[in-house]
């Protein structure tokens, strides 16, 4: 009670100064300010005691520092410039690298923006309080679940200063307001951080508790790429990708299939054909990395529903990829597209992918397109195929009659099997 009519003093001078200049001198109101500050001390000083009493603590001599061991973490208090409280817990974390947690600034909030030093954890409530550096981002991912990280939060609220380093917990608290209950709160809790800093378990084993367990999917999804990120080669790993696959969340689905390559990709393709998720020219450049071959279908279902630029050149280089002969006359129905880097992508593809059935739809490009660069790559496409198939085939040529403007016809007598464009010279 005395502490909090400590604050209403200062509160009702700092309110009215204004109005106490008018009435009373500099130095009267130099005098009461002092003895505010000498009255608040001994709040402070009193506080105190009770605090490091609770805490079976040692008093300093002078009355203003405690000092004690609580579950064998050391921690000190001592009154900061007569106002406040500064709480430090000792603690010794299990990594080699650089840590450092604190509050959210105007300054490190820019940074975040930039992407620039601060590791989220996918915890928007954490990430958008607290600012995170370490250069052990995968132990720190594995330490902070959530109830930690709500620890962590709570440690950090109504303070003057808060910070985590890989030795200290130290916490700046201002006197008023702060009892001898909420302060001796404040060093059990940051002890109980500091003892759960410092658990001994592998990093491994606290990443996967994280995925089956925490609450946040943002978090969950962290998790399971720091699993992957650090343990690349661990067949144990394979039955916890498998479960990754039932989580509720779409994302985590997804990047648990794709780490389990050709296992994972039913999956993928029954994510993509029910359009559960925005992820999916990831899970298309997955399919085409893998060359799956039983996308096809779904993936020319998209290019038909989706008016996406990017999103059809992304399957157009799957389909290159994959290379599979039969999508010719799929491709070559798309020879209308106006978009010129997609009609670009698709005349790549049919190079992969076309036979002689699409050569003379290619030819009317390759002579009539208004695009110099469409009309390269129609020629180029011709020469990709020819080289793929003219062996087996025999020599193919596009012949120009007077009547028509181009008809395909085949001749056995160069055993080179090259396409020739009506208009050129057959070579010697």
């Amino acid at each position: 009670m005395e502490d909090i009519l400590v604050f209403l003093l200062i509160a009702a001078v700092i309110g009215f100064k204004m109005y106490f200049q008018s009435l009373w001198s500099e130095d009267t109101l130099y005098e009461v300010e002092k003895d505010l500050v000498e009255h608040s001390a001994t709040v402070g000083k009193t506080t105190l005691m009770h605090t490091c009493s609770r805490l079976k603590g040692t008093m300093d001599k002078d009355g203003k520092g405690c000092s004690g061991k609580l579950n064998g973490i050391n921690y000190s208090l001592k009154i900061d410039f007569a106002y406040g409280f500064l709480l430090s817990v000792e603690q010794k974390l299990p990594i080699s690298g650089s840590l450092s947690i604190k509050r959210e600034t105007v300054v490190s909030t820019l940074k975040k923006d930039l992407g620039i030093n601060d590791l989220l954890l996918g915890d928007k409530i954490f990430d958008d309080k607290m600012h995170v550096e370490t250069t052990e981002p995968s132990w720190l991912a594995a330490v902070l679940n959530n109830e930690n990280r709500i620890l962590v939060v709570d440690l950090s609220e109504k303070t003057e200063k808060f910070s985590i380093t890989r030795s200290f917990v130290k916490i700046n608290l201002t006197q008023y307001g702060t009892s001898a209950d909420r302060l001796t709160d404040r060093v059990k809790k940051a002890i109980k951080l500091s003892q759960a800093l410092s658990v001994k378990d592998t990093v491994k084993k606290m990443l996967i508790h994280n995925l089956y367990y925490d609450q946040e999917e943002g978090v969950r999804l962290n998790n399971l790429k720091m699993l992957a990120a650090r343990f690349p080669r661990s067949r144990e790993l394979t039955r916890i990708y498998h479960d990754a696959m039932e989580d509720p969340c779409v994302e985590i689905q997804i990047e648990a299939a794709i780490q389990l390559k050709e296992k994972g990709m039913a999956r993928l393709l029954a994510i993509l054909k029910n359009k559960e998720t925005f992820d999916a020219e990831r899970i298309i450049s997955v399919f085409r990395d893998n060359r799956y071959r039983k996308s096809i279908p779904v993936l020319k279902e998209i290019y038909d529903e989706r008016n996406d630029a990017d999103m059809r050149i992304s399957i157009l280089k799957a389909f290159r990829t994959i290379g599979d002969d039969k999508l010719g006359s799929f491709l070559a129905g798309k020879l209308n597209e106006p978009d010129n880097a997609v009609l670009v992508q698709i005349l790549r593809t049919l190079g992969t992918c076309g036979s002689v059935n699409e050569i003379e739809r290619i030819h009317g490009l390759a002579k009539t397109a208004r695009q110099s660069k469409v009309r390269e790559e129609a020629r180029n496409a011709m020469a990709i195929i020819q080289n793929r198939l003219g062996g087996d085939k025999g020599w193919l040529s596009v012949v120009e009659h007077a009547e028509a403007d181009g008809a395909l016809s085949m001749a056995d007598v160069d055993a080179e099997g090259r396409l020739s464009i009506a208009g050129e010279e057959k070579s010697k």
